[in-house]
């Protein structure tokens, strides 16, 4: 007679996170028959990070992260003209920013006799 008991645990949690910042545009016109126009512009990072964990009991344990970077370029465009005319447009998007996290978790246990 032989008894077997086993028992295993699987565990897999996936997190996403992604934040992005979209361009700002100003526009600004008035009068005085004089144009002054300066733009910048600056670097924003956007990170997105996977994180991957999965254990298992009395066999291995196994955990692996993943970072990744990449570079989004926000622009700043300021004009400045005077005419004898006065206009203002202000333009600018918003920053969107969304995380998920997915967690799974099974356990289960089998006997042989």
């Amino acid at each position: 007679t032989c008894t077997h008991v086993c028992t295993c645990m699987h565990r897999h949690m996936h997190t996403h996170m992604h934040t992005c910042t979209h361009i700002h545009m100003y526009t600004y016109t008035q009068a005085h028959m004089h144009a002054q126009t300066h733009a910048h512009m600056h670097a924003h990072m956007c990170t997105h990070a996977h994180t991957y964990a999965q254990a298992h009991m009395h066999t291995h344990r196994h955990t692996c992260m993943h970072t990744g970077t990449h570079a989004c370029t926000q622009a700043h465009t300021h004009t400045l003209t005077h005419m004898h005319t006065r206009m203002q447009t202000r333009t600018h998007t918003h920053t969107c920013m969304h995380a998920y996290t997915h967690m799974h978790t099974c356990m289960h246990r089998h006997t042989h006799t």
